[in-house]
Protein backbone atom coordinates (compact mmCIF):
# COMPACT_ATOMS: atom_id res chain seq x y z
CA UNK A 1 0.00 0.00 0.00
CA UNK A 2 2.76 2.36 0.78
CA UNK A 3 3.96 2.24 -2.90
CA UNK A 4 1.05 3.30 -4.53
CA UNK A 5 1.29 6.42 -2.34
CA UNK A 6 4.31 7.11 -3.54
CA UNK A 7 3.43 6.74 -6.82
CA UNK A 8 1.10 9.39 -6.77
CA UNK A 9 2.86 11.79 -4.99
CA UNK A 10 5.66 11.18 -7.68
CA UNK A 11 3.55 12.61 -10.40
CA UNK A 12 3.63 16.31 -9.66
CA UNK A 13 6.61 16.36 -8.79
CA UNK A 14 7.52 14.71 -12.57
CA UNK A 15 5.15 17.20 -14.24
CA UNK A 16 7.26 20.18 -12.07
CA UNK A 17 10.60 18.72 -13.48
CA UNK A 18 9.17 18.51 -17.15
CA UNK A 19 7.85 21.94 -16.64
CA UNK A 20 11.42 23.48 -15.58
CA UNK A 21 13.28 21.10 -17.96
CA UNK A 22 10.79 21.86 -20.93
CA UNK A 23 11.79 25.68 -21.73
CA UNK A 24 15.60 25.25 -21.41
CA UNK A 25 15.33 22.08 -24.00
CA UNK A 26 13.89 24.07 -26.40
CA UNK A 27 16.15 27.10 -25.50
CA UNK A 28 18.84 25.63 -26.70
CA UNK A 29 17.63 23.84 -29.37
CA UNK A 30 16.72 26.71 -31.04
CA UNK A 31 19.81 28.33 -29.68
CA UNK A 32 21.56 25.60 -32.10
CA UNK A 33 18.92 26.14 -35.11
CA UNK A 34 19.39 30.09 -35.32
CA UNK A 35 23.49 29.56 -34.97
CA UNK A 36 23.40 26.77 -37.99
CA UNK A 37 21.21 29.83 -40.04
CA UNK A 38 23.72 32.28 -39.04
CA UNK A 39 26.63 30.06 -40.30
CA UNK A 40 25.04 29.10 -42.72
CA UNK A 41 24.75 32.74 -43.93
CA UNK A 42 28.26 33.37 -42.88
CA UNK A 43 29.73 30.96 -45.75
CA UNK A 44 27.27 32.26 -47.97
CA UNK A 45 28.34 36.31 -47.75
CA UNK A 46 32.25 34.67 -47.75
CA UNK A 47 31.55 32.51 -50.94
CA UNK A 48 30.26 35.61 -52.71
CA UNK A 49 33.04 37.74 -51.27
CA UNK A 50 35.61 35.28 -52.62
CA UNK A 51 33.91 35.02 -55.98
CA UNK A 52 33.11 38.54 -56.39
CA UNK A 53 37.33 39.48 -55.72
CA UNK A 54 38.53 36.25 -57.99
CA UNK A 55 36.05 37.87 -61.05
CA UNK A 56 37.56 41.19 -59.79
CA UNK A 57 40.93 40.45 -60.15
CA UNK A 58 41.10 38.82 -63.94
CA UNK A 59 41.70 41.22 -66.72
CA UNK A 60 38.68 40.66 -69.65
CA UNK A 61 39.42 38.07 -71.99
CA UNK A 62 40.34 39.30 -75.45
CA UNK A 63 37.90 39.88 -77.97
CA UNK A 64 35.90 41.32 -75.54
CA UNK A 65 35.45 45.38 -75.07
CA UNK A 66 37.49 46.08 -72.62
CA UNK A 67 39.95 43.41 -73.23
CA UNK A 68 42.51 43.19 -71.08
CA UNK A 69 41.11 45.84 -68.38
CA UNK A 70 40.20 44.63 -64.44
CA UNK A 71 36.12 44.46 -64.43
CA UNK A 72 34.54 47.75 -63.43
CA UNK A 73 33.16 47.39 -59.94
CA UNK A 74 30.08 48.93 -59.82
CA UNK A 75 28.89 47.45 -63.32
CA UNK A 76 30.41 43.89 -63.18
CA UNK A 77 31.50 43.07 -59.86
CA UNK A 78 28.97 44.04 -57.90
CA UNK A 79 26.31 42.23 -60.16
CA UNK A 80 28.22 39.33 -59.79
CA UNK A 81 28.24 39.25 -55.74
CA UNK A 82 24.35 39.60 -55.76
CA UNK A 83 24.06 36.77 -58.33
CA UNK A 84 25.59 34.65 -55.63
CA UNK A 85 24.04 36.39 -52.95
CA UNK A 86 20.77 35.58 -54.53
CA UNK A 87 21.32 31.69 -55.09
CA UNK A 88 21.34 31.74 -51.24
CA UNK A 89 18.50 33.52 -51.04
CA UNK A 90 20.15 36.48 -49.76
CA UNK A 91 19.26 39.82 -50.61
CA UNK A 92 21.61 42.65 -50.12
CA UNK A 93 21.61 46.48 -51.30
CA UNK A 94 24.13 47.27 -53.76
CA UNK A 95 25.93 49.54 -50.76
CA UNK A 96 26.92 46.85 -48.45
CA UNK A 97 28.82 45.43 -51.44
CA UNK A 98 32.43 47.24 -51.31
CA UNK A 99 34.89 46.58 -53.99
CA UNK A 100 38.55 48.22 -53.56
CA UNK A 101 40.81 47.94 -57.00
CA UNK A 102 44.32 48.02 -57.56
CA UNK A 103 44.98 48.73 -53.74
CA UNK A 104 47.91 48.20 -52.02
CA UNK A 105 49.87 49.30 -49.13
CA UNK A 106 46.49 52.30 -48.39
CA UNK A 107 43.52 51.75 -45.23
CA UNK A 108 41.46 49.97 -47.73
CA UNK A 109 44.28 47.61 -48.78
CA UNK A 110 47.16 47.36 -45.69
CA UNK A 111 50.65 45.17 -46.91
CA UNK A 112 49.68 42.10 -47.30
CA UNK A 113 53.03 40.06 -46.23
CA UNK A 114 54.70 43.17 -45.97
CA UNK A 115 54.91 43.43 -50.11
CA UNK A 116 53.44 47.00 -51.54
CA UNK A 117 54.56 46.56 -55.00
CA UNK A 118 51.57 43.75 -55.76
CA UNK A 119 47.98 45.44 -56.71
CA UNK A 120 45.38 43.68 -54.61
CA UNK A 121 41.83 44.14 -55.07
CA UNK A 122 39.30 43.61 -51.39
CA UNK A 123 35.95 42.95 -51.70
CA UNK A 124 34.02 43.13 -48.84
CA UNK A 125 30.08 41.66 -48.10
CA UNK A 126 27.93 42.93 -44.98
CA UNK A 127 24.34 41.50 -45.10
CA UNK A 128 21.95 41.73 -42.38
CA UNK A 129 20.87 38.66 -40.50
CA UNK A 130 17.38 38.80 -38.78
CA UNK A 131 17.08 36.26 -35.91
CA UNK A 132 13.51 33.92 -36.21
CA UNK A 133 13.63 32.35 -32.79
CA UNK A 134 14.81 34.87 -30.70
CA UNK A 135 14.07 38.59 -30.27
CA UNK A 136 17.38 39.74 -30.73
CA UNK A 137 16.57 42.53 -33.85
CA UNK A 138 19.39 42.16 -36.85
CA UNK A 139 22.94 41.26 -36.58
CA UNK A 140 25.22 42.39 -39.15
CA UNK A 141 27.21 39.38 -40.74
CA UNK A 142 30.07 40.59 -43.12
CA UNK A 143 32.98 38.89 -44.60
CA UNK A 144 35.99 39.75 -47.12
CA UNK A 145 38.53 38.50 -49.42
CA UNK A 146 41.61 40.04 -50.79
CA UNK A 147 43.20 38.68 -54.20
CA UNK A 148 46.45 39.64 -56.34
CA UNK A 149 45.34 41.20 -59.66
CA UNK A 150 46.63 39.25 -62.53
CA UNK A 151 47.65 41.75 -64.62
CA UNK A 152 50.80 42.59 -62.36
Amino acid sequence: MRLRNQGRNCRGATVLETALVLPILFAVLFGILEFGRAYNMFQAVTDAAREGARYSVAPIASGLPNAGTLPSPSTQVIPYVQYFLKGDGITVPNSNIVVVQNCSGTTACPAVNGTTGLQYTKVTVTAPYKFIYFPFGTLNISSQSVMRNENN
